[in-house]
C-alpha cells in the first residue's frame, strides 16, 4: 500500500484529498503542517537557486522531513515549483530509493 501526503499550499483543500482517496491502493497521510497551516516548500520563492543566509535547512528538506515523519513514501504536489523543488530536497538527502515526488494528475494518470 502507498502512503501519500498532498503537500499543498493553496486554499484547495479538499478535492485533491478526495482524488487520492478515490485512488485504489493508496493511502493518504497527512503531515502535523498541512491544509491552511501548510507552508511552502521554497521554491515560490526561487529559493531552489540560492542559499540564504542563517538558514539551517531548506524549507523543501524541512517538508520533506515532516513527509518521513509520518511515513510517507510519495510526496504528491499540484504544484510544478514544489515538485522541482522537493524532488531535488529527496536527492540531496539521498533518498531517492526511498521517497518520491509526484504530481498529482500524473499519479492520476497512471491509476485510470
Amino acid at each position: 500500500m502507498t502512503r501519500v501526503i498532498w503537500d499543498g499550499t493553496t486554499p484547495v483543500y479538499q478535492e485533491p484529498r478526495e482524488i487520492l482517496d478515490r485512488i485504489p491502493g493508496l493511502r493518504r497521510v497527512e503531515m502535523g503542517r498541512c491544509r491552511d497551516r501548510s507552508f511552502c516548500c521554497g521554491g515560490g520563492d526561487v529559493n531552489l537557486w540560492h542559499e540564504i543566509e542563517g538558514e539551517e535547512m531548506r524549507m523543501a528538506a524541512k517538508r520533506l522531513q515532516m513527509a518521513r515523519d509520518v511515513g510517507a513514501d510519495v510526496l504528491v504536489t499540484a504544484c510544478p515549483f514544489c515538485l522541482l523543488n522537493l524532488e531535488d530536497a529527496v536527492k540531496t538527502a539521498g533518498l531517492d530509493r526511498e521517497m518520491q515526488v509526484t504530481d498529482l494528475m500524473e499519479l492520476l494518470a497512471k491509476a485510470l
